[in-house]
């Protein structure tokens, strides 16, 4: 299986790639710097695309010839970083959508649920965020659910509450 790793060169892209390659996937690793890719990944036998997914073109260029995309993307913690969320969601959909892509994986957080009214938080909490950063990360989850509904692209949101460990600085 062909995969394109958006947002390869942080915590998850970098933990990512060395499994998905022990399993024989052929592997695509996106990020806006080729510098960086390099940095991250000059050991491993993939193909490094520097490509930036807030326009069309970019997102094109992320997914072209994929099956499976693994959204990884984060952006600078800030309301206004927070805010391209969706649209940059959009444009990867569509990006995977005209490509033929069968699926798409994106990591998110537990922003979108909001306070937790039970205790634990399960897939079942209701998503309704407190903050604006909430907003957006629910704005780009609702896309990614709404993609699987035309049934030509699974999509699944894993949502985790913190990243620790190496490159997550």
């Amino acid at each position: 299986m062909k995969v394109s790793i958006v947002g390869a060169a942080g915590a998850i892209g970098r933990a990512t790639v060395p499994e998905l390659l022990k399993g024989g996937h052929e592997i695509r690793v996106v990020g806006r710097s080729l510098q960086k890719l390099r940095a991250a990944f000059e050991k491993e036998k993939v193909e490094m695309v520097a490509a930036d997914i807030a326009s069309a073109e970019g997102a094109a260029a992320a997914v072209e010839g994929c099956d499976l995309i693994l959204y990884t993307l984060g952006l600078p913690y800030s309301k206004k970083s927070f805010a391209a969320y969706p649209g940059m969601m959009k444009l990867m959909v569509e990006a995977a959508h005209e490509a033929g892509a069968r699926r798409l994986i994106h990591i998110s957080n537990v922003y979108p649920y909001g306070k937790p009214l039970t205790q634990p938080v399960t897939e079942q909490h209701p998503r309704s965020p407190c903050s604006v950063k909430g907003k957006w990360r629910k704005e780009q989850e609702d896309i990614v659910m709404a993609a699987s509904a035309r049934r030509d692209l699974e999509t699944i949101v894993l949502r985790f509450p913190d990243f620790y460990g190496p490159h997550t600085g």
